[in-house]
This record gives structure tokens, sequence and C-alpha cells, in this order.
């Protein structure tokens, strides 16, 4: 099922993108993201074809990014939330 999700939003990428376009602050959310990722990789001297990514989409205040990671040390995690008061409360 979930491959069919992906495989059904890939093919409708296009049009969304040509209707609706990227706001300016998902834009740069996702060049961090995509730099963090190639510093990652960088970092511990490895492909980007060798590291999976995961994100984990509404993730709240972490605990699930934080359970990811721990079950895949391999992969780099990426925790995303509309939420603000979500996302930074469990700031460090």
């Amino acid at each position: 099922k979930t491959r069919e999700t992906a495989a059904r939003s890939a093919r409708n990428l296009p049009n969304f993108l040509e209707n609706k376009g990227i706001a300016p602050y998902n834009a740069e959310a996702f060049r961090e993201a995509h730099d963090a990722y190639l510093n990652y990789c960088a970092k511990i001297n490895k492909r980007v074809d060798e590291v999976p990514l995961v994100l984990d989409s509404c993730c709240g205040t972490g605990r699930s990014t934080w359970n990811l990671a721990h079950l895949r040390p391999d992969a780099f995690i990426i925790g995303v939330d509309k939420s603000l008061v979500r996302l930074t409360r469990n700031a460090a």
C-alpha cells in the first residue's frame, strides 16, 4: 500500500507544482534538510545512495523521530510537523 501511495504521489507531483507551487518557506526548509543530509553523508564518508533517508511526517514532539533514529541508526531521520508548539515542546 505504501508503494502505491508513493507512486501515485509521484505521478501527481508535476500537476501539483504547476497549480500550487512551493511556498518560499517550504523551499527554504527543503534546502536546509537537503544540505543537512548531504553534510551528514560527507561527515560519515558515505554516498547518498548508501544512507537511507527517513521522513517522519507529523512527528509531533519528536518521540517517534527519536524512536526511528534508534531503530534505524544507519539512516538519516528528518521529523516534520506543522505545529511549532509541538516541535519546540521537548527542545533541548
